[in-house]
């Protein structure tokens, strides 16, 4: 973490590289590996209804690829108690430029959360109690609304993820997605690509 302070805007870097970002907690990393070094920095707000994603600005070689949220990402929500729901949506833009390709892409979607469950969490090596489970219905979508490439191009996901709480520290203690990316071009076949994720 780069900084944790109550809400200020934070600039790392150029300003001419990297936009400003209303956000309480930024993190930062340099990352060496495949690529030459870049900087990537992520923002987020953390308040007392929910933990949201701001937005992401990255610079390497003269490339930047930033976003930023408009209306926030929730990642978690509180309070929340049992078999109560609550969906919140977002709307962002990113900001892409390499120099010989710039783009803009439209950033939009919602995401339920839902408590269903509440109990043990039992893993091959570890049994937790007083256990929240919250599900997530996810709807994102990206639409290229101008590029050098040419307009019009959209990524869809669907998906389903689950996050298991510690009731006694608020603390995430697994979370697991699944869904489906859809591609669909200007000019050509629409792909479909499942996807898995397991923290």
């Amino acid at each position: 973490i780069i900084s944790q302070n109550p809400i200020i805007y934070y600039e790392p870097g150029s300003p001419s590289l990297c936009m400003t970002y209303p956000a309480n907690i930024a993190y930062g990393l340099i990352n060496t590996w495949p690529t030459p070094p870049g900087h990537s920095y992520s923002y987020y707000l953390s308040d007392s209804t929910q933990f949201s994603y701001v937005g992401r600005c990255y610079m390497s070689m003269g490339n930047t690829d930033n976003t930023i949220y408009s209306d926030p990402s929730a990642i978690s929500v509180a309070p929340l108690s049992y078999q109560d729901s609550l969906t919140d949506t977002f709307l962002g833009q990113k900001l892409y430029d390499s120099g010989s390709i710039i783009e803009t892409t439209n950033v939009e979607g919602f995401k339920d959360f839902i408590y269903d469950a509440y109990g043990e969490l039992r893993l091959p090596w570890v049994i937790y109690t007083n256990i929240a489970r919250v599900k997530q219905n996810i709807y994102h979508k990206d639409t290229v609304i101008s590029s050098s490439n040419g307009s019009g191009e959209v990524n869809i996901y669907i998906g389903i993820g689950f996050s298991w709480y510690d009731i006694n520290t608020r603390g995430p203690i697994l979370t697991y997605a699944e869904g489906i990316n859809t591609n669909i071009p200007v000019n050509g076949p629409t792909t479909t690509t499942p996807f898995k994720i397991l923290v």
